[in-house]
């Protein structure tokens, strides 16, 4: 049984890392593609972290009627 816990619990940690990274990854590139120039979402991809969230708000489907309806 603790065997069984030890794998499940290195196996979560590695899997949030990656999650963490490719939300990362990708917010950098959201960042740059659609909260820059004038027509740029300032809202939703305005800087680093605000991307990032927008992306976990996509990936957990928390309130993606409102970045959907509001973009």
């Amino acid at each position: 049984m603790t065997a069984l816990l030890d794998t499940i619990r290195k196996s979560f940690v590695n899997m949030v890392f990656l999650m963490g990274l490719l939300i990362f990854i990708f917010g950098i590139l959201g960042f740059y593609f659609f909260g820059t120039g004038e027509s740029g979402d300032k809202e939703n991809w305005g800087t680093l972290g605000s991307a990032m969230l927008t992306l976990f708000a996509f990936v957990t489907v928390s309130f993606y009627r409102y970045i959907v309806t509001f973009t």
